[in-house]
């Protein structure tokens, strides 16, 4: 499989600032239902 590096290098910063925001709102919403129920809430 051949990957075009322009396209990868377009994809990456997208994916991974997906992924740091799906981080940041799961770990933001552990700390409301940790703080607010005593027990982290998937």
């Amino acid at each position: 499989v051949i990957i075009n590096p322009q396209v990868s290098y377009f994809k990456a910063p997208i994916f991974l600032a997906q992924g740091a925001l799906g981080l940041s709102i799961v770990f933001a919403r552990g700390r409301e239902n940790i703080g607010t129920r005593g027990l982290p809430q998937p």
